[in-house]
């Protein structure tokens, strides 16, 4: 499809911007229809554009085998909460967010949409906006694409969030870790450590923080 050009406006109603979704007319939406599938997927010449700007738009056709193994998100607020009073300021921390209750809403909520290293969406969660910021999309070994991906069931999410936002991320370790074992192959042969794969992962999982365990699954 020859790219075509589109002009930016305002979504229908406010809580559309939390969809991750560029909404268009049906007439429209028909151009972006994927083959032998119910999705509609655009290719935008920008990343992003401002209200009445003039953008090159183009159907995407996703290649085989671009489903995500695994997403790592870094977590910020959208605004930081902060009160003022007479004699001092009052900083409001958010709360703790369970890594396991926000990767089923995500999966949820962003099922079939394409991410990319650098991606930053708006999401809310508990009542809260947050921003989420792609650091890393690992698509099978197989796959030809880099840093780009779609959401599935079996994606894995790893969350990242720097201590100076007042995020705090619990009960990860559940979640990611032991899945990651066991979806990708931990090959110690390749670092010259032969017949102790089982043995030496199952130690990993037990011993290792997260980032160590996903620095040893980078090297295979």
């Amino acid at each position: 499809m020859a790219p075509t050009t589109m002009t930016v406006t305002n979504t229908p109603a406010a809580d559309l911007a939390l969809t991750n979704l560029a909404h268009c007319s049906p007439l429209d939406l028909q151009t972006f229809a994927i083959p032998g599938t119910k999705l509609n997927l655009a290719l935008i010449g920008d990343s992003f554009g401002f209200y009445r700007d003039s953008i090159s738009v183009s159907r995407f056709t996703p290649p085989a085998d671009f489903n995500l193994t695994m997403l790592t998100l870094e977590l910020e607020f959208v605004k930081k909460g902060i009160r003022m009073n007479r004699y001092f300021i009052l900083v409001e921390w958010g709360p703790k967010i369970d890594a396991v209750a926000l990767s089923s809403q995500l999966k949820e909520r962003f099922i079939n949409q394409v991410m990319t290293a650098g991606q930053r969406v708006s999401f809310e969660h508990k009542g809260t906006n947050y921003i989420f910021t792609v650091n890393q999309a690992v698509g099978p070994e197989e796959s030809t694409s880099t840093e780009r991906g779609m959401i599935s069931s079996e994606t894995y999410f790893v969350f990242e969030a720097p201590s100076a936002n007042g995020i705090k991320i619990v009960n990860q370790r559940d979640d990611v870790n032991s899945k990651i074992f066991k979806h990708k192959e931990f090959n110690l042969q390749t670092l010259g450590i032969g017949g102790l794969g089982a043995e030496f992962a199952d130690i990993f999982e037990e011993l290792l923080p997260p980032v160590c365990s996903l620095l040893m699954l980078q090297i295979n």
